[in-house]
């Protein structure tokens, strides 16, 4: 059900963020369940019980607009991983807290995901900019969170900068491509997803603090 701003009770004085984060809320849900071009102002004005020239008011364009909710949803993307780090929790922990906390984003706030998901809906150049601006800012976040772990352990197979953000983009990348899959299957659990990736990056996490790093030499 949209968040709806009702116009026929006593109007209320909202500050300008409230307001505009009320509508960037129902703007998300239109949007991620639509696409950008089948969403239209006068749709979501309707379902924020607003008029359209008071979006147009706060956002200048349907661009303006999309561009917001993006941001938005990035942003609390981000803070929901981050508030999954705990310094009381192992490595290991830590990892799958990650996870967890990535996939139960993607399963509630589904149509905020869809919208810095690069496979859920077709390239749009226009956004391009904005998509690349979350997605770093993602990468950046979990190659940190890599970080403050890796350096709590004897090895620190994350001390390297450019493995750090290979890891990053590897991780991130897996769980968006397996998050598209996932909603459409039947098993909707978080935990399902979370052990495959347990599976492909813990237990090759775990080789590299043992000290075991593979090379080309392991092929001759």
């Amino acid at each position: 059900m949209p968040t709806q701003l009702n116009e026929t009770a006593p109007r209320v004085r909202l500050p300008r963020r409230v307001r505009e984060r009320q509508m960037i809320d129902v703007a998300t849900a239109v949007f991620g369940r639509n696409g950008y071009h089948a969403a239209s102002m006068d749709q979501i004005a309707d379902e924020a019980s607003i008029s359209k020239p008071m979006l147009y008011a706060y956002f200048n364009s349907k661009e303006g607009l999309y561009s917001a909710c993006m941001r938005c949803a990035g942003q609390a993307l981000i803070e929901t991983v981050h508030r999954s780090y705990s310094t009381e929790r192992s490595v290991e922990q830590r990892l799958w807290d990650g996870f967890l906390a990535y996939f139960t984003f993607v399963g509630e706030r589904t149509e905020a995901w869809r919208l810095i998901c690069f496979d859920a809906f077709p390239a749009m150049p226009e956004f391009r900019d904005i998509e690349l601006e979350v997605q770093e800012s993602l990468h950046s976040e979990v190659a940190e969170l890599a970080r403050l772990a890796s350096s709590e352990t004897a090895a620190d197979p994350m001390a390297d900068p450019e493995r750090r953000a290979a890891f990053a983009s590897a991780m991130f990348g897996a769980a968006e491509a397996i998050a598209v899959g996932w909603l459409e299957g039947e098993d909707r659990s978080p935990e399902v997803p979370c052990r495959h990736l347990m599976n492909f990056f813990w237990l090759g996490g775990e080789s590299l603090i043992a000290g075991r790093e593979w090379s080309e030499a392991r092929l001759r």
